[in-house]
Parts: structure tokens; sequence; C-alpha cells
């Protein structure tokens, strides 16, 4: 019983930490994010956003250079989903999990948000994504 209250408390005081270190605002040119715990696996019922903001008249290129999260076919209980905008209000521009990285993703404007949701305890599941300014409306075709 001791072992079971021990691990109950170190798993509510990371939780808390995790939480705590994902939800940013980042207005760099470029720069990476991580999910919470990385380069660890364990994310437990949460969620984060990232809200990307460059310089106005730039675009946002956004590429996951590491990618592995709960596979399911409807990304049910473990998931990163794009909004091509200042909050999740926006167009969606995808919702992804399991183990496929994202395709290379640009903004149609100078905005990006990046959700992470995760329900349950998952414990196979991380990424690391890259951001860049790019001056000008820039259009990639696939």
């Amino acid at each position: 019983m001791q072992n079971l209250f021990i691990y109950a408390q170190l798993k509510i005081k990371y939780s808390f930490f995790a939480i705590s270190a994902c939800s940013e605002t980042l207005f760099n040119m470029s720069g990476y994010f991580y999910s919470p715990s990385f380069p660890g696996y364990y994310l437990d019922d949460m969620s984060c956003t990232w809200h990307i903001t460059v310089q106005s008249g730039h675009t946002i290129h956004l590429e996951f250079q590491e990618f592995r999260l709960e596979d399911h076919p409807m990304c049910r209980d473990c998931f990163v989903q794009i909004f091509d905008g200042q909050d999740v209000t926006a167009l969606t521009l995808g919702r992804f999990c399991g183990y496929v990285y994202p395709p290379l993703l640009v903004s149609s404007s100078n905005h990006f948000t990046i959700v992470l949701t995760c329900h349950g305890d998952v414990h196979k599941a991380r990424f690391k994504a890259f951001y860049h300014s790019v001056s000008g409306m820039s259009i990639i075709f696939l």
C-alpha cells in the first residue's frame, strides 16, 4: 500500500510539472518545441497549446523532426492538431497521431496554433517540432 501511495505522489508531481511546462506562446523567428518530458515518452491526461506568432507579412513553416504518438485510425486518445491561425477557431490543417510524421505545414498568415491532447496513460508518446519564419507568402506544392 505504501508503494502505491508513493507512486501516486510521484505521478501527481510529474503530471503537474508536465502540464505547467507545455503551453507556450512563441515569438521567435524560428525555434523548437517539444512534448512534455521530451525526450522521454510518458504523457498522461493533458492538453498543451503552443501559439506561434512571427513578424507580420511572414508565414510559418512547421516540420516535425520526431513524431511518435499512440496509433489509432481516428486519432482518438493522443494526437496533435494544427490550426492555421491565432487560436483553435481557425481552419484545422490536420489531426495527427501514430508513427508517420505529419507533412511540412505552411501557415497562411503569421500565426499557427498547435494543440497536443492525450487522454489516459499514454506510455509511448513524444514529438519534437521545428518552425521558422519565411518572408512573404509562400506556397508549397505537395
